[in-house]
């Protein structure tokens, strides 16, 4: 999530830059009538904002707000829950050093002005923590461009079961960057196994090709937990001492379960 803001530059000429409301790339974004295996597609109305592509939301700092509950907790969803295996190393590291210096000042404040015990509930201290965490993240972190960016939400978005970034498909799987490729085409099952299924067996072997571990061969973990191990492969966080046990795969599996192919 984060890690895109460092990219915006790159999409500042794409033909797929979200710039306004009425302005979301071109060929525009499909509708549901096109697409019939949209997120959620199936169990929301047509009425529904969520059953189609987000589109235009506002700023990376406006979707942000609304897909968060830790810096928001009025949050519609939590789709970007504060992990380590989500955000950025840098935004994660200062958010949360900039929470616990702001509750770490106003303790010292009472303290020096002979405040023996605090006049602030605990609720309330998190409340002005969070104020402080808040604009930083929105208007320090990367220098401010979390509230000056629009959210490209077709360029720097996952799709499909397989989950592959528009960005790995075109950079490193060859998916063309043309009128008859949009980005939402790589959520068609067809499409997504076509350059995803490469992109994970490459990302596998690079790590199993040093590996001695025959359970790493011959698909011996079985199907879903190999895949996990694969996913691990995209954006893995090596907070474990193991590719087996980074939890980033089984984020995106998760995910992935919302696009499982149906027979119509």
């Amino acid at each position: 999530m984060t890690s895109n803001i460092h990219r915006s530059s790159e999409f500042l000429s794409h033909q797929y830059r979200v710039k306004s409301a009425v302005d979301k790339g071109t060929p525009p974004i499909p509708s549901r009538l096109e697409h019939s295996n949209v997120y959620r597609a199936t169990d929301r109305p047509l009425t529904d904002p969520s059953s189609n592509y987000w589109g235009y939301v506002g700023t990376v700092w406006d979707f942000l707000y609304d897909n968060c509950k830790a810096i928001n907790p009025q949050a519609s969803s939590n789709f970007y829950q504060i992990k380590p295996e989500i955000w950025e190393g840098e935004a994660l590291r200062g958010y949360t050093k900039t929470w616990l210096n702001a509750r770490f000042y106003y303790q010292l404040l009472f303290a020096v002005a002979g405040i023996v015990s605090s006049p602030l509930e605990d609720w309330e201290l998190d409340e002005l923590s969070r104020a402080e965490a808040n604009y930083w993240l929105k208007n320090i972190y990367a220098e401010g461009r979390m509230s000056n960016a629009i959210a490209q939400t077709r360029i720097a978005s996952s799709y499909g079961f397989l989950q592959l970034l528009y960005t790995t498909a075109t950079g490193e799987q060859a998916y063309p960057v043309d009128a008859s490729h949009r980005p939402e085409d790589i959520q068609v099952p067809e499409t997504v196994f076509k350059y995803a299924v490469p992109y994970l067996k490459k990302q596998l072997d690079k790590q199993r090709s040093e590996s001695r571990d025959p359970e790493d061969h011959d698909w011996a973990r079985g199907f879903e937990e190999t895949l996990r191990i694969a996913l691990n492969m995209y954006n893995g966080k090596k907070e474990k001492p193991t590719r087996f046990e980074w939890k980033y795969g089984g984020i995106v599996l998760d995910f992935s379960r919302d696009y499982t192919p149906e027979n119509k």
